[in-house]
């Protein structure tokens, strides 16, 4: 059984290539708007003091990415890109603490493309991302306001799998979930849909 159904499983793939759509060769634009998730990979409460236990997390918020890349054929294109994931925010009313995290950068991936029929093709990605990310932590007491800020950058790797809908003329649609790994000990997942514009 399993046999044949790796059997069905190719050739439905090699027929699919047979139906793939005119090559969009050259140059591209495209700009992106989405939802990112954060993992924070910390117990919130080492922030704080361990005895306190009112500590809100909030690990979600909207992203946005533009991208200028090349088509190189059928299967293969390379994209650069500038991302910004948003902002995480931590906070404990118990000792008027807030501490907020946003993080943007610079990603150079590689996109391989595969056609499944005359307007849609998978992605896949991978890629480097150079970040940059500030935090910033305000402390309130005894009546004084207190503002720590902190930078920080590195470069990671980026991956993600996408559909990409070749609309008419020049332009696509790619819907895309992308993971950014090991941003300062945090994870972002960015799920988006982007407008792409072909030149040639």
């Amino acid at each position: 059984m399993k046999r044949l159904l790796a059997l069905l499983t190719v050739g439905m793939l090699v027929s699919s290539l047979s139906y793939a759509a005119e090559d969009m060769h050259g140059f591209y634009l495209g700009g992106a708007m989405g939802w990112v998730n954060t993992d924070l990979n910390i117990d919130p409460r080492r922030l704080f003091d361990e005895t306190r236990t009112e500590v809100q997390l909030d690990e979600k918020d909207s992203g946005w990415k533009l991208m200028a890349g090349y088509r190189l054929g059928r299967y293969l294109a390379a994209e650069f890109a500038y991302t910004d994931l948003g902002q995480t925010e931590a906070n404990s009313k118990a000792v008027d603490l807030n501490v907020r995290n946003s993080v943007s950068g610079l990603s150079l991936s590689g996109i391989a493309l595969l056609p499944l029929t005359e307007d849609f093709s998978l992605t896949g990605r991978l890629g480097l991302y150079r970040w940059d990310r500030d935090a910033n932590t305000l402390v309130s007491g005894l009546g004084q306001l207190s503002s720590v800020v902190a930078d920080d950058n590195g470069t990671d790797m980026v991956m993600g799998v996408g559909l990409n809908w070749h609309l008419f003329s020049r332009f696509a649609l790619r819907a895309e979930w992308e993971h950014f790994s090991d941003l300062s000990d945090q994870g972002y997942d960015f799920y988006s849909a982007a407008l792409l514009y072909h030149f040639d």
